[in-house]
């Protein structure tokens, strides 16, 4: 992909409960095949919970706000990494999803007559914002929210002057990049904490932006001693053990072999 970047850390103490790790890409350029419009996915479980997040590169230009949905669409669907017959969008599955990039929505107005209403750009996204008429109004993004924004569009502005929005054919200064948020996990509790702009980033025609938040689980109940000694309810759900290291205690010829095929940590499914 180009120009596309998608990374997540997890601390030292949190590693050992991360698993199931995917990615992927899209490409959704010229006859889907050029790199310059797609996206990319990154998948894993921490602490039994799934997070998925996204980013993207949607098409370009002005007033094509259903086209840039529609891409939006084509790579949650086309993103998967199961077979074609049992395939479903990703985000219907995870528990946390984050959508985030170049969404390239555009604000509905031409330059000429909406820049010397710039800086009150935020408190009109009702009216002309793209993204905001496809999510309130078409019922695009069903289950996303969005964060108030709070600072001024983020293209096409000079590489290193934030006073100064670039006239490219009358396109509007724009809320292109932006993060959306979708939680499936019901019982969690997330805090916003900040969505802000980095206006202090340049190089570029757009400035980046950031989501700041916090999720707060509810602990896995994994067995209850009462439940487990009643005949009546044999089957409470299921677990996992995880194990970090253990020791061979038989000899063999193929002990090497074996030694080398293990990977720590590795789990094991339970039921009980």
């Amino acid at each position: 992909m180009w120009e596309m970047f998608l990374v997540a850390f997890v601390s030292k103490k949190d590693v050992l409960r991360l698993n199931s790790v995917e990615t992927n890409l899209i490409t959704l350029g010229v006859m889907n095949i050029i790199g310059n419009k797609g996206a990319m996915i990154l998948k894993f479980n921490l602490y039994e919970r799934t997070f998925l997040f996204l980013n993207s590169h949607l098409v370009a230009g002005a007033w094509k706000g259903t086209q840039r949905c529609d891409m939006m669409s084509d790579a949650l669907k086309g993103i998967s990494n199961q077979k074609p017959a049992d395939r479903f969008e990703p985000d219907a599955a995870a528990d946390f999803c984050i959508l985030t990039g170049d969404m390239n929505m555009r604000f509905k107005a031409r330059f000429s007559d909406f820049i010397e209403f710039v800086d009150f750009a935020k408190e009109n996204m009702s009216s002309y914002d793209e993204l905001y008429e496809q999510r309130h109004e078409r019922g695009r993004f069903p289950g996303y929210h969005e964060e108030p924004i709070e600072f001024m569009p983020t293209y096409k502005r000079h590489a290193f002057n934030n006073e100064i929005y670039i006239n490219k054919n009358e396109q509007c200064p724009s809320f292109t990049d932006r993060i959306i948020f979708k939680q499936n996990e019901k019982s969690a509790r997330v805090i916003f904490n900040e969505y802000q702009c980095r206006d202090d980033i340049f190089g570029s025609d757009h400035r980046p932006v950031f989501l700041d938040f916090s999720i707060k689980l509810t602990p896995e109940v994994v067995m209850c001693p009462r439940l487990l000694r009643d005949p009546k309810t044999p089957n409470q759900g299921s677990g996992r053990i995880t194990v970090t290291s253990f020791k061979l205690a038989w000899e063999t010829k193929q002990l090497d072999i074996i030694k080398r095929k293990l990977q720590m940590p590795f789990f094991v499914q339970l039921q009980f």
